[in-house]
C-alpha cells in the first residue's frame, strides 16, 4: 500500500466510531456480516474488511479478491466521514461555548435577538435534530404571540415603560422566529418527510407566516428552508399560490415554489408548471389584484431561471448597502462608498436586512431575484460572525420592534382588527333594555 493508504487504513483501524458511522449510511444488504472497505480503487482496492459492528479484520492489497463482500467506496467513505467529522467538531464546539449546558445555548434563540453568532448557529445545528420537535412547537407558539401582540399594539402613538418592556420581548421573539425558521430547514426534508400527511397543515400556513412578519432576513431564511424541505413543501405552496387570496398566501407560494425549483432540479419542471395557473373568474373586488399580483410574481420567478446571474449581483449589493448601513461609526470597518465593501463581508450582510417601511412590495422583488443564490449558501451563512456582530450598530429595540409591527398592516399583508365596539348602558330615565316598556330603574334597575 502507498503510505497515504497505511495512513488512512491505521486511521480507521483506530477509530471504530467512525467505521460504525460508515456502515450504518452505507445502505449494505441485510445479513452481510463482513464489509470491505475501498481504500482507493473501488475495483482493485486495496481495502480493509471489517465486520458488521465496525470491528478490524483484515487488509487487502491492491487487485486481491474481496470474495463477493458488500464494498464500501472510497467515495462513500470521504463523504460519510466528512459528515460525521463535522458533526463531531459542531458537538465539541457546542460544549465549549456552553461549557456543557446546552439549555444555555438552546436558550439564545429566544434572548439573542439579532445577536445571535455564526459560531452558535454551528453548534446548534449539531444538536437539532435531537431538539427538533421542540423547534417547531416554540414556531407556532411564538407566531401566536407576535400576532396577539401586533393586535394589541396597533393604535400605539406614544408607549409607556410597560410597552416599551413588551416591545423589547416582542423585539426578541421577531427574530427568534426567523432563527427556529432558519434551524428548522436543517435537515427539514427527513422529518417533514417522517410526518407524511400530518405536515400538510403546518406547511401550508409556513410561508405565510413568514410572509407575514415583513422582515427580509426573515423572508430570505423562509425560502432557504423552503428548498431545503423540497418536495413536501411544494404541494402547499402550489395550493397557496393557486387558490390564495391575500399578499401572503400569493408571495408565501411564489417563494415556496422559486426556492423548491432552484434548490431541487428533479422538481424544477413540476415547480416552474405551477406558476401557471388560470386567472380567477368573477365579479369579486379582488379579483382583478390577485391576477396580476400572481401574474407579476410570475415573471420575477421565471426572470430567475433566464437571468441566473442577476441573484448574486444583486445579493451583492444588498450586503454593501447593508454593511454600510450597520458598520457606521465602527473604527474596525471604514467604508466611503458601497463600491468599496469587499465581497465576502457584503456575502455576509446580503441576508440580515430587516427592509424598510412602506417597501415591502420592492424587497418582494428583490427577495425572488435573489432566491437562486440564497438557496445555494451553508445554513450559517445566514448569520453574521460573532467578530463582526461586535462592530453591528443597531436600532433601539422597542422603535424598531414598534416599526416592524405595524409593516404588515400598512403593506395590507393582514386585515387591521375590527374596534372593539361597547354597547351603550341605558341611564336609570331610559326605556329598560328588556323591552318593557318601563323604565329602567322601575324594572330590571330596580335591585
Amino acid at each position: 500500500m502507498a503510505s497515504a493508504e497505511v495512513e488512512l487504513a491505521l486511521s480507521l483501524y483506530r477509530d471504530h466510531k467512525l467505521v460504525r458511522q460508515v456502515l450504518a449510511h452505507a445502505k449494505l444488504p441485510d445479513g452481510a456480516n463482513r464489509v470491505a472497505i475501498s481504500l482507493d480503487d473501488p475495483k482493485r482496492g486495496p481495502f480493509i474488511v471489517v465486520a458488521r459492528d465496525g470491528g478490524f479484520v483484515t487488509c487487502l492489497g491492491r487487485d486481491m479478491s474481496t470474495g463477493g463482500l458488500p464494498i464500501v467506496t472510497r467515495q462513500q467513505l470521504d463523504t460519510i466521514a466528512e459528515n460525521f467529522n463535522q458533526l463531531r467538531e459542531r458537538i465539541r464546539l457546542a460544549v465549549s461555548l456552553t461549557g456543557g449546558q446546552v439549555e444555555k445555548l438552546y436558550g439564545r434563540i429566544f434572548r439573542a435577538g439579532p445577536r445571535l453568532s455564526r459560531e452558535e448557529v454551528m453548534a446548534l445545528s449539531a444538536m437539532q435534530p435531537l431538539l427538533w420537535n421542540e423547534l417547531v412547537t416554540s414556531l407556532v407558539e411564538i407566531e401566536r404571540e407576535i400576532a396577539t401582540t401586533r393586535a394589541i399594539l396597533r393604535n400605539l402613538r406614544k408607549p409607556k415603560p410597560r410597552h416599551r418592556e413588551l416591545l423589547r420581548i416582542t423585539w426578541e421573539m421577531l427574530w427568534a422566529f426567523a432563527h427556529l425558521v432558519a434551524l428548522i430547514g436543517k435537515d427539514g426534508r427527513i422529518f417533514f418527510g417522517a410526518l407524511g400527511e400530518k405536515a400538510f397543515g403546518f406547511l401550508r400556513a409556513f410561508l405565510p407566516a413568514v410572509v407575514v412578519q415583513s422582515m427580509f432576513t426573515l423572508w430570505a431564511r423562509g425560502a432557504w428552508t423552503a428548498a431545503r424541505i423540497g418536495k413536501f413543501l411544494l404541494g402547499p405552496s402550489k395550493r397557496n399560490f393557486a387558490e390564495g387570496r391575500s399578499y401572503a398566501d400569493l408571495f408565501g407560494g411564489a417563494m415556496g415554489i422559486a426556492a423548491i425549483a432552484h434548490g431541487n432540479v428533479r422538481l424544477r419542471a413540476e415547480a416552474r408548471k405551477a406558476l401557471c395557473v388560470s386567472p380567477l373568474r368573477g365579479d369579486e373586488p379582488d379579483v382583478e389584484s390577485v391576477n396580476r399580483l400572481r401574474g407579476d410574481l410570475r415573471t420575477i420567478v421565471e426572470g430567475g431561471f433566464e437571468r441566473p446571474e442577476e441573484a448574486e449581483e444583486l445579493a451583492l449589493t444588498m450586503g454593501r448597502a447593508t454593511a454600510m448601513a450597520c458598520l457606521r461609526g465602527s473604527q474596525q470597518y471604514r467604508f466611503e462608498r458601497p463600491e468599496d465593501v469587499p465581497d465576502d463581508l457584503a456575502r455576509a450582510f446580503a441576508c440580515w436586512h430587516w427592509g424598510n417601511p412602506k417597501e415591502e412590495f420592492q424587497f418582494m422583488e428583490i427577495l425572488l431575484v435573489m432566491v437562486p443564490w440564497i438557496v445555494r449558501q451553508p445554513l450559517e451563512s445566514l448569520f453574521l460572525p460573532s467578530s463582526l456582530l461586535q462592530a453591528v450598530r443597531l436600532p433601539p429595540a422597542d422603535k424598531w420592534a414598534a416599526d416592524v409591527l405595524l409593516r404588515p398592516y400598512r403593506a395590507g399583508f393582514v386585515g387591521m382588527p375590527a374596534p372593539i365596539r361597547v354597547p351603550k348602558t341605558p341611564g336609570r330615565n331610559d326605556p329598560c333594555y328588556c323591552g318593557s316598556g318601563a323604565k329602567l330603574k322601575r324594572c330590571c334597575g330596580a335591585a
